[in-house]
């Protein structure tokens, strides 16, 4: 069963950008959360307090749950725009920001891609989506359908944004071209930007339905605190989703969207493909800027690498590597000194390498510089509180499903103690001030 940490994106790992790049999109989030922290701080809206605890809470579990859409790459829930619908974009920015540096500390995302995760998840995905979303629904927020579609459409558009934003870290980054990442990173997540959209608009119908004044810009006096039997309910919600819907995505062995792109262009390093007896079926001969697999019992150049430039090309036989027969898979891993538990090989980037292979029915000599192997994705994290979202000492789905369980409860209590530190009580004398002129107060 694939790992549930490959299926969790659009999170960076560790290698992926530059140490500019990391550092310039680190200050500008720690700027921006500062400017979240003062907002909130000034506030003074009680409602937001377990509200927080809960979409921290709600967003994680939905993190977890892949959902399967065209050409075998799966998608998931942002959940920016949710949260800046119902909690405001600063409250939203502080919530996404603690989530995803909690799942960092899960192993999921790099510990130095955090700036840039951020910004992409957190900030693009809240409080752009939210002035999408805003400009949209107007002052029409008494029109269910208006806000519903408004809904709908930021969160749509805050997938492929998103993207847009990976895709210039990338080149700028020189991971790869903005020409290839851009098209392919895209396309892809416009796609998943549907199950995106369809999930946020409706818990958005839901909320309009039950409780509009849960809405973060509802009309002036509207508002009511949030119930213990509301929070209660809510987190349960978020509970079920960690601990069963989270192990829908072990029913199909598909790479989520940056995953997805950094496998077909070679910039993401790619576990290679095992049987059930743990035989080695196919893998990225990153050397040779190819994934190599069994066909008719020969082995076969499947997919090439943009990024690596190989002369193979997908149907190329490999004969011979240097002056080793290749007659199967381990001969040819043997040959590039590849280590499968240290996701490695021997042969050095730059060195000449040789190969006798056959294409189309003709025999070819070839000899080129050997490619470099991907940096991101190869290594795995050094420090994971509950590695590959499971819990040490259990395995299977129960340790999954706990796992997800514990995970979800952290950032409920997280986010709701963060909530109650940012926004503080309004004062009594205020308070007092505020109902001699007849003015609302945020109880």
């Amino acid at each position: 069963m694939p790992s549930v940490l490959l299926l969790l994106a659009m999170h960076a790992p560790d290698g992926l950008f530059s140490l500019s790049v990391n550092l310039t999109f680190g200050l500008v989030v720690v700027l921006l959360i500062g400017r979240a922290c003062a907002a909130l701080a000034r506030s003074h809206d009680q409602r937001l307090v377990p509200l927080m605890g809960l979409m921290a809470a709600f967003v994680f579990a939905g993190q977890m749950v892949n959902f399967p859409i065209s050409s075998g790459t799966t998608g998931h829930l942002l959940g920016g725009t949710l949260a800046a619908i119902l909690l405001g974009p600063w409250a939203a920015t502080v919530v996404m920001a603690a989530v995803i540096l909690f799942q960092a500390l899960l192993g999921d995302g790099g510990l130095t891609a955090l700036g840039p995760n951020i910004f992409n998840m957190g900030i693009v995905g809240t409080c752009l989506a939210y002035f999408v979303y805003r400009v949209f629904v107007g002052p029409a927020f008494h029109k269910p359908a208006r806000v519903v579609a408004a809904s709908f459409f930021a969160a749509w558009l805050s997938v492929p944004l998103a993207s847009v934003f990976v895709s210039l870290q990338l080149a700028v980054s020189g991971t790869v071209t903005l020409a290839r990442a851009l098209p392919a990173m895209v396309l892809t997540h416009m796609v998943i930007g549907v199950g995106e959209a369809l999930i946020t608009a409706g818990v958005v119908a839901f909320v309009v339905r039950t409780r509009p004044d849960l809405l973060y810009d509802r009309p002036a006096g509207t508002s009511r605190r949030v119930g213990r039997l509301a929070a209660i309910v809510g987190l349960a919600a978020s509970l079920v989703v960690a601990t069963g819907l989270s192990l829908l995505p072990r029913l199909w062995d598909f790479p989520d969207g940056l995953e997805s792109v950094g496998f077909q262009k070679g910039f993401l390093y790619e576990e290679p493909a095992l049987a059930a007896d743990g035989i080695v079926e196919a893998f990225s001969a990153y050397p040779l800027g190819v994934r190599l697999a069994l066909h008719d019992g020969r082995v076969t150049a499947t997919q090439r690498y943009e990024q690596q430039a190989s002369p193979l090309m997908p149907g190329d036989v490999i004969e011979r590597i240097e002056s080793t027969p290749v007659t199967d898979l381990a001969a040819a891993a043997q040959a590039l000194g590849f280590a499968p538990a240290e996701n490695r090989f021997a042969l050095p980037p730059g060195q000449p390498v040789h190969l006798r292979v056959a294409r189309a029915g003709r025999e070819l000599e070839l000899v080129f510089p050997a490619a470099a192997t991907p940096a991101a994705g190869a290594a795995k994290s050094r420090f994971a509180l509950l590695p590959d979202y499971t819990v040490p000492g259990l395995t299977g789905l129960l340790s999954t499903s706990l796992a997800g369980a514990i995970g979800t409860l952290a950032m409920f209590v997280l986010a709701f103690v963060a909530g109650r530190a940012l926004v503080r009580p309004i004062a009594p004398s205020a308070c007092a001030a505020a109902h001699a002129s007849g003015g609302p107060t945020h109880a």
